[in-house]
C-alpha cells in the first residue's frame, strides 16, 4: 500500500492507493461499459478484430492526450483526477483485450504467456 499526496488548490489529500484498487476501478469500468454499450461493448469484440481493438484502445488514449491539452483543466487536482480516469479507461479496453486474447487461446490448444 502507497499512500500518495496530492495537493488541490489549498487542501492536502491523502488517497490510499493500491493495486487492487486500480483493478476495482478496471472491473468496474468494463461492467459499465458493456451497460452502456450492450452487444455492442468491447465484452463482444473479437480477439482476432485487431482494427476494432486498436481503433477503441487509440480513442482512449486520444482522451489522455486530450486532458493534457492546455485548455482542460484549472487545477492539478482536477487535471489528475481526470488523467486518472482516462488511464483506467485505457487500462479497462486493455485488460478487455487481453481477456478476449486468453479466451481465444483456450480453446485453440494455445497455450498462455507461451
Amino acid at each position: 500500500m502507497t499512500l500518495y499526496l496530492l495537493r488541490q488548490e489549498s487542501l492536502t489529500r491523502y488517497i490510499e492507493h493500491t493495486t487492487e484498487t486500480v483493478f476495482l476501478d478496471v472491473e468496474a469500468g468494463r461492467e459499465k461499459a458493456h451497460a452502456k454499450h450492450g452487444e455492442n461493448s468491447i465484452e463482444s469484440v473479437a480477439a482476432t478484430d485487431f482494427g476494432k481493438w486498436l481503433a477503441i484502445l487509440g480513442e482512449e488514449h486520444g482522451e489522455v492526450c486530450h486532458a493534457l491539452t492546455y485548455d482542460q483543466s484549472t487545477t492539478m487536482g482536477e487535471l489528475m483526477d481526470k488523467l486518472r480516469a482516462e488511464l483506467i479507461d485505457v487500462a479497462t479496453v486493455a485488460t478487455a483485450w487481453i481477456a478476449a486474447i486468453d479466451t481465444w487461446m483456450e480453446p485453440n490448444g494455445e497455450e498462455l504467456g507461451a
